[in-house]
């Protein structure tokens, strides 16, 4: 399986850095084709990023 680290960033590191110039869809596939992930693994990452994201903000952190 690929680590989910690559050169120290994270997938969501990778996504970020992407986005900034491609659309969202272009970026998750980018970020599968640098990591050997499959999109839908990318896509399972964000959608936990965000899922934090949102207890953190419920939670008053």
């Amino acid at each position: 399986m690929p680590e989910l680290i690559v050169s120290r960033k994270t997938v969501a590191d990778l996504f970020d850095d992407a986005h900034k110039e491609m659309d969202r869809d272009d970026a998750v596939m980018h970020v599968a084709g640098v990591t050997g992930h499959e999109p839908t693994t990318i896509e399972c990452v964000l959608a936990a990023r965000e899922s934090l994201h949102t207890a953190a903000m419920e939670c008053g952190a």
